[in-house]
């Protein structure tokens, strides 16, 4: 058997032990019989797993599947990168709820939440994170450690930059790219490529300056 190891107890962390236990399938076919957190914030507590260590101090083990639940991209890069020297092992999570569709590419790391629609032919990077409500169009390719806010609708044929953060209820129009490390703000409608590095909000999205990191 083995143990889910959550990497990173804040909000997102408490959120991936949710979807987890509301998740059989999955941690069936993972054969998990235990959930544990590692976090480097002191006296972490109110959690619905036990917390093991830091993040800095953690040593894998044979059996440990983990994920990552550190929202920031930035961040969760420099996390993951540090782990996996470690020869740490992330593992892609699923929700029992996602809907997937054919041809779907996806690295290590990635995390689904529930009722996500990924539809076809798509390629998704390593450690991307896809929140609830989100729908991906045919053709999407999503690059390494981007993130998806709960409910965004990429639409057909768009491209998502490494790193790039899209807030709550982004829609992206067919054919656009989102620019790597772009910021693109809650609600946003993109109607045009956002550039890489800025920060773009509103309807229609209008992009405002390098984006602060």
């Amino acid at each position: 058997m083995s143990r889910i190891v959550i990497v990173g107890a804040g909000g997102f962390g408490r959120e991936i032990f949710a979807w987890l236990r509301s998740s059989p399938k999955f941690l069936e076919r993972e054969k998990i019989d235990s959930i544990v957190y590692i976090d480097d914030r002191d006296h972490v507590s109110g959690l619905p797993a036990p917390c093991i260590g830091t993040i800095e101090e953690y040593v894998p083990s044979g059996n440990d599947k983990l994920i990552c639940a550190i929202g920031s991209p930035e961040a969760r890069q420099q996390v993951v990168e540090k782990i996996e020297a470690r020869s740490g092992v992330f593992v892609q999570f699923l929700h029992d709820l996602a809907l997937v569709g054919i041809n779907v590419v996806a690295d290590a790391g990635l995390v689904v939440c529930p009722n996500v629609v990924i539809s076809s032919d798509i390629r998704i990077g390593r450690h991307v994170h896809i929140n609830s409500n989100c729908t991906i169009g045919h053709d999407v390719v999503i690059s390494d450690f981007a993130t998806l806010s709960s409910s965004c609708n990429l639409t057909g044929a768009v491209e998502v930059g490494e790193s790039a953060f899209l807030g709550t209820a982004v829609t992206v129009i067919p054919g656009k790219t989102i620019g790597a490390g772009a910021l693109v703000g809650a609600g946003s409608v993109v109607l045009r490529d956002v550039p890489p590095g800025v920060t773009s909000f509103g309807n229609p999205s209008k992009s405002y300056g390098l984006r602060n990191v």
